[in-house]
C-alpha cells in the first residue's frame, strides 16, 4: 500500500499540474461559449445558468484551486517529487554535512560502497519523531550487510545534541544549513534510498514502517 501511495504521489507532482491546466483551459473555453450562446437571457439569468450552476465554472474553480495547491502551498514537496523523480537511477548529488557527535565534515559520497538510507527529519516533526527508533532498528539489524543510516536535520546542532542525550540512537546523525538539492521545507520525513554505487533508487515521502523499509532496501543489499 505504502509503494502505491508513493506512486500517486510522484504521478500528481508531475501531471497534476498539466492536467489542471488542461482543465482550467476548457472549462475557460465552455464558459465562454455558453456565456456567448445565452446573451439573449436576462442578466441575472445568465449569470445563474453560466457562473453558479454551470459546470464549467465548477471545474474551473476546482483546477485554479488544485494548481494553487500543487504549484504554491505545496510547492516544495511536489517540485522536489519531480526533481527525485529525474535523479532516480542517477548518481545522487553530493550533500556535505557535520556529525551531531563530534562536529566532524562528511559528504553523502563518503559512504559509497554501502547502501545508504538518507533520512531527512527534524525534531518538530512527530511522524519523524516516531520513525527514529524504526531508523536505529534497522542500522543495528542490517549493518552487518553494508548498510548505513543517515539521519539528517537541517537545524542547529545543540537542539539535535539535546535530543539525541534523551534518545540515543546508533546511527549516522548529522546537521546541515541545506539539503542543497533538495527544497523540502517543512516537509518531513522524506527518506531516499541509495545503492551501492551512489545511485538513488527510491525516495519516499512520509513516515515508513520497519517492514515498509526492509521491502526497500533487500534487493541493494
Amino acid at each position: 500500500m505504502t509503494m502505491l501511495v508513493q506512486d500517486m504521489l510522484n504521478a500528481v507532482a508531475v501531471w497534476g499540474p498539466w492536467v489542471l491546466g488542461v482543465l482550467l483551459a476548457i472549462s475557460t473555453v465552455g464558459i465562454w461559449r455558453h456565456w456567448h450562446q445565452d446573451q439573449s437571457l436576462p442578466l441575472k439569468t445568465l449569470l445563474w445558468r453560466v457562473v453558479v450552476r454551470g459546470r464549467w465554472s465548477t471545474a474551473l474553480i476546482l483546477s485554479v484551486v488544485g494548481l494553487y495547491l500543487l504549484k504554491v502551498q505545496c510547492a516544495p514537496l511536489t517540485n522536489t517529487l519531480v526533481t527525485l523523480r529525474e535523479t532516480k537511477d542517477e548518481r545522487v548529488p553530493d550533500i556535505s554535512f557535520r556529525r551531531v557527535a563530534d562536529d566532524t565534515l562528511q559528504h553523502l559520497h563518503e559512504f559509497e560502497g554501502k547502501v545508504v538510507v538518507l533520512n531527512l527529519w527534524a525534531t518538530w516533526c512527530p511522524p519523524c519523531l516516531k520513525e527514529m527508533p524504526t531508523l536505529d532498528r534497522l542500522q543495528a539489524s542490517y549493518k552487518d550487510r553494508g548498510l548505513v543510516v543517515i539521519a539528517l536535520s537541517d537545524e542547529p546542532r545543540k537542539r539535535l545534541q539535546e535530543y539525541f542525550e534523551k534518545h540515543p540512537v546508533g546511527l549516522v546523525s548529522g546537521y546541515t544549513s541545506s539539503f542543497k538539492w533538495l527544497k523540502i521545507e517543512t516537509f518531513r520525513p522524506f527518506t531516499l534510498i541509495i545503492d551501492r554505487k551512489g545511485i538513488l533508487r527510491r525516495h519516499i515521502f512520509g513516515e515508513l514502517s520497519y517492514e515498509d523499509f526492509e521491502s526497500y532496501i533487500q534487493p541493494y543489499l
